[in-house]
């Protein structure tokens, strides 16, 4: 039996961590986050093309494949060892990208003449951008009331730190873009279409696309780079942070 005893003192004030100081974002891993958010992209568009149309067993079943391989997706960063990934939100982010696909698939439909089916995708798209504009106030909202009893609260406020601190300007970006480009557009986009302004959808759709590109690829960003993970010994998804 081991003879060693261990006591602890009893410490009047809060105790930290040695490397309570020492917050590095992680890596930004930038070809997964052109590969994922293209990925879900083309989803969105495949399934605007078709909004309204009777699908071929074929088309539906590529379509299918596309909404699971975005469920995949997410689910492969669902790891509990990243508490800021292994949340809902993760999956809601992932499928709510389909938008820019939307907004894609008016782009060429408006170059093709077919305008009023334009204002119908158009409307599908606001639905999404407000979809994922809430996903992203959610998780605001949760960063903001950060559970102190939470199992997970030092990574979790680590990763709000992040957020906030390191990256408040990234972030302040993202929100805006997203409205812009997710809303202000496609909604100035529908009202020129309307009156026959086709040349001015045209271009707001065109800097809408590009804009919406870039929130997108700023978010996911954002999701790798203010990851904290657990302090285990292990792989990548169970390991601290590489350097």
């Amino acid at each position: 039996k081991p003879t060693t005893r261990y006591t602890l003192l009893k410490f009047q004030k809060e105790v930290k961590l040695a490397d309570e100081h020492m917050l590095k974002p992680a890596h930004a891993e930038l070809p997964l986050v052109f590969m994922i958010v293209l990925t879900q992209v083309s989803v969105g568009g495949f399934l605007a093309l078709f909004y309204g149309y009777i699908m071929t067993l074929l088309q539906g079943a590529v379509l299918a494949i596309g909404i699971y391989a975005i469920y995949a997706q997410s689910m492969i960063y669902r790891v509990k060892a990243r508490p800021s990934w292994d949340r809902s939100s993760t999956n809601k982010k992932f499928f709510g990208v389909g938008y820019v696909g939307f907004l894609l698939t008016a782009f060429v439909m408006l170059i093709n003449g077919a305008d009023r089916s334009v204002m119908a995708i158009l409307a599908l798209t606001l639905l999404f951008g407000v979809y994922q504009i809430f996903v992203i106030y959610e998780e605001t909202i949760f960063y903001k009331h950060l559970d102190k009893d939470h199992p997970n609260y030092y990574q979790l406020s680590r990763t709000k730190k992040l957020l906030e601190e390191n990256f408040g300007k990234f972030k302040n970006i993202r929100l805006i873009t997203l409205a812009i480009f997710a809303l202000a557009f496609p909604l100035l986009a529908i009202v020129f279409t309307a009156s026959g302004l086709l040349g001015f959808a045209l271009s707001l759709l065109g800097i809408a696309i590009i804009g919406a590109l870039g929130s997108e690829f700023l978010g996911r960003y954002l999701f790798f780079v203010t990851v904290v993970p657990l302090g285990l010994a292990g792989n990548f998804f169970a390991g601290n942070q590489r350097v």
